[in-house]
């Protein structure tokens, strides 16, 4: 959220960061206006294979940082770690989160393991990394100089960050931080030795555990933190949702590089929030004028014919939900067949000549088909 101006002596305190979290909630409610109802009712999607798919739109992963969990969360901050700040009555009262407003999606459920910030950033960056410089230090000014010679000539490799010094640096960067981790054992195994600092050769031996991502690191309790307690959700993330790539912010913070290059070369640094937007904007029209130049778009109209066949007995509403007490799933068929249909009706612009809400009764009977034909032209 971009920062008034006029608020700047607001910013930093408890209830201006709560304020932003709720207007944060309160616009994103307002994109995903478009697609709530698709999630209840689906829609017919034809892919580049010319098949047609009934898809039912939901929110699969979430990717974000350890503060940004409390923020999606709905949870008001007041420390780090995160202290939810909502009174219990209202903790079942999801309205003001965005996230729940689409159906089957479950913000819990989805935040996952984001392995750039607990890790690359978070646990070497602000953690390792500042203990291992602090013991190099103690050895004094030969001790760094040797590691920064050694990152120096470390051989070079694809992909892989070359710095010639790091003692000194101080940066963000999850990328060359990652690359830092995999360079400093090698660099600093002939300086942190067991003979001339034996906290430090500890510490080596823990940064090996850590690039192994081995997840028993709780040595002592200065290590008990949020980011490390983070890496127990890590490999049951990665069994439920797939490769650690599939959740990690790294894609997007990858894409703070073309902003800002745009920012130092395409501005004035005046009325930047508009700027930005209006380049972000060429940018995307610019691609999606390349796609429909090559005319790969899925915007060719459905010409198949869909036929539904072996109908069965119908059987009133009443009758579905005394048949399947034993089934959750039809605990109030009835009334969660209204909404749905309803709901269709809207989404699909059938007319009802001047019904403005079908209710069904217990009486009314159902008939369901389990053969479905599709002609596809």
């Amino acid at each position: 959220m971009h920062k008034n101006p006029t608020d700047s002596s607001e910013d930093g305190k408890l209830s201006y960061t709560n304020l932003k979290h709720v207007i944060w909630h309160v616009a994103f409610i307002k994109l995903l206006e478009s697609i709530t109802l698709y999630p209840k009712t689906g829609f017919a999607h034809i892919c580049f294979d010319a098949v047609m798919w009934w898809l039912y739109p939901l929110i699969l992963l979430l990717s974000a940082d350890y503060e940004e969990h409390s923020h999606l969360d709905r949870c008001y901050i007041q420390t780090v770690p995160a202290l939810c700040l909502i009174p219990s009555t209202k903790l079942s009262d999801l309205s003001t989160n965005a996230l729940w407003g689409v159906e089957n999606s479950n913000p819990h459920e989805t935040l996952s393991f984001d392995p750039l910030h607990v890790n690359d950033i978070g646990n070497w960056g602000t953690h390792f990394f500042e203990e291992l410089k602090t013991c190099v230090k103690a050895l004094g000014r030969e001790a760094e100089a040797k590691i920064d010679e050694q990152f120096n000539t470390f051989p070079r490799w694809h992909n892989l960050n070359h710095l010639k010094s790091v003692m000194k640096i101080l940066f963000s960067d999850g990328n060359k931080l990652r690359d830092i981790t995999k360079q400093m054992l090698y660099a600093a195994q002939n300086v942190l030795t067991h003979n001339e600092d034996t906290v430090g050769y500890a510490l080596l031996q823990c940064i090996a555990s850590y690039l192994q991502l081995t997840m028993h690191i709780y040595l002592t309790k200065n290590w008990k933190f949020p980011k490390v307690h983070a890496l127990t959700h890590a490999f049951p993330d990665i069994r439920t949702k797939g490769a650690a790539r599939n959740f990690s912010t790294r894609p997007n913070e990858k894409q703070h590089g073309p902003l800002k290059r745009a920012y130092l070369r395409q501005m004035n640094h005046k009325d930047v929030v508009n700027q930005v937007l209006k380049l972000d904007h060429i940018s995307v029209v610019s691609e999606l004028g390349e796609l429909k130049d090559n005319d790969t778009l899925d915007d060719q109209p459905f010409l198949g014919h869909p036929h539904i066949s072996a109908p069965q007995i119908p059987v009133t509403l009443a009758a579905v939900e005394e048949g399947n007490t034993s089934n959750h799933a039809f605990q109030d068929f009835r009334k969660k067949f209204t909404k749905f249909l309803n709901n269709f009706i809207v989404s699909n612009n059938i007319p009802l000549d001047g019904v403005t809400w079908l209710r069904p009764t217990a009486n009314d009977k159902v008939v369901s088909f389990i053969y479905i034909l599709l002609n596809v032209y």
